[in-house]
């Protein structure tokens, strides 16, 4: 959460700083509108994951650990 909070918030502020709260994931990281900028997924696993059907971060946070796991 901290890595994704830094990548995506902090290093927009010119302090630096973000603070993202486990109820704040649903509005602040699932509505992040590109998969490569969610840190860990890349082009080659982005094309994975829309063969999966699976177009957004939300709807990775929501899939089925056993679809994923193919």
């Amino acid at each position: 959460l901290a890595k994704l909070a830094m990548d995506n918030y902090a290093k927009h502020n010119d302090n630096m700083r973000a603070l993202i709260r486990y109820e704040d994931v649903p509005n602040k990281l699932w509505t992040i509108p590109k998969m490569t900028d969610f840190w860990g997924i890349g082009k080659r696993t982005e094309k994975r994951l829309n063969k999966l059907g699976i177009t957004s971060i939300k709807e990775l946070a929501n899939a089925d650990p056993l679809l994923l796991k193919q």
